[in-house]
């Protein structure tokens, strides 16, 4: 008896332990695998991401994920320019998907058939879940990060993450 409550005891405290949204968790669960579709799930980002780095570059990625428990990305692009019925199901969600259970818009944008939504969810003075959507025809994403947030932080690292894009397209940065 003692050894299954021990073992209910670890269960619950690892699932305390890393946070969930349970909204980005059924997207998740509904998406992560299908066709077209990439998801990753990092803990502990820092660590993942600058073990084998080293200099000062580390050291402002390092800093820039500080306090980032996890990151979650899921996104959807059509293999052949046609978008499949999965793909579509993703995108009429992810553009009707709503702030709720305190979380906060923070920035809103529709232009066309394209929609861009930032959320945030405080505690006290502090953001301690994030939520971008990203609902497009040629790509959709969605990017839960939870932790201690530095929104400034969550800028600069989609500014990195656009360089390296920029990088690999033949474009110079500036």
């Amino acid at each position: 008896m003692i050894k299954y409550l021990y073992i209910l005891f670890i269960f619950s405290f690892t699932f305390s332990v890393y946070s969930q949204n349970r909204a980005v968790d059924t997207f998740f669960g509904k998406y992560g695998n299908a066709q077209d579709f990439k998801s990753v799930i990092m803990n502990d980002p820092a660590s993942v991401l600058m073990q084998n780095e080293s200099g000062e570059a580390a050291e402002l990625g390092k800093e820039m994920l500080k306090g980032i428990n996890t990151i979650k990305a899921l996104s959807y692009k059509p293999s052949k320019g046609n978008l499949s019925e999965e793909g579509k199901n993703f995108v009429n969600e992810l553009a009707k998907f709503q702030a709720t259970d305190g979380f906060a818009e923070i920035m809103s944008i529709n232009e066309g058939k394209n929609t861009v939504k930032s959320m945030v969810k405080k505690s006290g003075d502090k953001v301690v879940e994030f939520i971008m959507i990203v609902a497009g025809e040629s790509e959709s994403s969605l990017i839960w990060i939870n932790g201690d947030i530095n929104l400034q932080n969550v800028a600069n690292i989609g500014r990195m993450l656009q360089l390296k894009g920029n990088e690999k397209s033949g474009r110079k940065k500036k």
